[in-house]
């Protein structure tokens, strides 16, 4: 069994996550990216302050794929967080294994990217998964729920639309918009968002 936990940043999905762990009733292992350093080596949602300590993982350290794998045998449940920042490659190689050895897998994560394009290890677990949540915060310019965007703003308050998927924040922030107000900052005329 795949479950998938999906959306936007802000929407819930470390804290589905973190509901999954404390029903988890056999071995788990926990895996979130190096990439990830916003909390460090654990689990958080900013609604709970339960956290779960996690491996970190660098997908391009054949070390770190190799204890992945390894962990693997014995385990009932493999937990993944921020899979977004995960190659495709290595999340594939992960469902694969987990599959053979009938382990579970619960991962949360990121759909889109700032410029609304899908991350691909989401895509391919947006596939494979039999349980997929997709999951909205509010928006965090008009506080209406149900936003559908990431977008990366600079230092002036203006829409970032060029740039490598994979940013942490400090040089710009992310924030989490409708598409009313997507649609809204889009437009020429309007050149700073209105924080």
């Amino acid at each position: 069994m795949i479950k998938f936990f999906t959306g936007t940043m802000r929407s819930g999905k470390s804290y589905e996550l973190i509901q999954e762990i404390k029903k988890a009733t056999g071995k788990a292992l926990i895996i979130k990216p190096s990439l990830d350093t916003r909390d460090g080596d654990h689990v958080r949602s900013r609604a709970t302050a339960d956290t779960y300590p996690a491996n970190l993982i660098d997908d391009t350290d054949l070390h770190d794929i190799w204890w992945v794998l390894s962990s693997l045998k014995g385990v009932d449940y493999l937990f993944i967080d921020e899979v977004q920042f995960f190659s495709k490659e290595f999340i594939e190689a992960l469902i694969w294994h987990c599959k053979s050895l009938n382990i579970q897998v619960v991962a949360s994560g990121l759909i889109k990217d700032f410029r609304d394009v899908k991350f691909p290890a989401s895509e391919y677990l947006q596939l494979e998964a039999d349980y997929v949540r997709f999951m909205h915060g509010d928006c965090d310019n008009c506080g209406k729920p149900s936003s559908d965007h990431n977008i990366r703003v600079d230092a002036n308050g203006r829409m970032v639309t060029e740039g490598e998927s994979i940013g942490i924040e400090g040089e710009f922030k992310y924030l989490t918009v409708c598409r009313q107000c997507k649609k809204h900052f889009e437009r020429p005329q309007f050149d700073q968002f209105p924080l």
